[in-house]
């Protein structure tokens, strides 16, 4: 329902019941005009724009990290049994913290695309996946016995997970390497 103002009483004079109207007033201030992005920015980082191989790559060393806390390496003597985690051998933290911080580098090649790093980024991230590959590898090689006791020794959940998520991160390294033009070092220029 829209109001509608009252007519003026007839024989009336309509402009004598009306104030006058001021002019309008003279700005002398304006507002500054809205902040632009430069064009190279793109306006922030666009989580949809980053590819689906890249999230498990950023995955994998976290979830590495996490799983070196479970039980990595177990024992049983006479009926008891023990289990310790991947901080209690080399190889095994090492393993974690490599993969933890190739997908740190990778984070920050994607997230902040302005910084320019000294590195080749993806070929720094697939050769970091492989140093800690083969050191979970090792970390299986090794007795755990040695940290636990002389008893019957064998690998836990820690272990397996660890091992799954970071040859997972070297095989999607390798292919978004391939993806997004790298080659090895041994390749040819060609």
């Amino acid at each position: 329902m829209t109001s509608v103002p009252p007519e003026p009483p007839a024989g009336s004079d309509p402009s004598a019941s009306t104030p006058p109207t001021p002019p309008p007033a003279t700005q002398q201030w304006s507002p500054p005009p809205p902040a632009q992005q430069p064009a190279s920015s793109g306006g922030g980082f666009n989580p949809a724009a980053v590819d689906r191989l890249d999230w498990g790559i950023l995955a994998a060393g976290p979830l590495a990290l996490i799983f070196s806390t479970f039980g990595y390496y177990t024992a049983s003597y006479h009926g008891y049994s023990a289990s310790v985690g991947a901080w209690h051998g080399f190889f095994g933290w090492f393993a974690a913290l490599i993969a933890l911080f190739a997908s740190i580098l990778l984070a920050v090649h994607i997230v902040v695309p302005s910084v320019q790093l000294p590195v080749p980024v993806r070929l720094t991230v697939l050769g970091g996946y492989a140093l800690a590959a083969l050191c979970v590898i090792l970390a299986g090689l090794i007795d755990g016995a040695t940290v636990l006791s002389p008893a019957s020794s064998g690998r836990g959940v820690g272990y397996y997970l660890s091992l799954i998520v970071i040859l997972a991160g070297a095989v999607l390294s390798f292919l978004r390497l391939r993806a997004t033009g790298g080659k090895l070092p041994w390749e040819s220029k060609a």
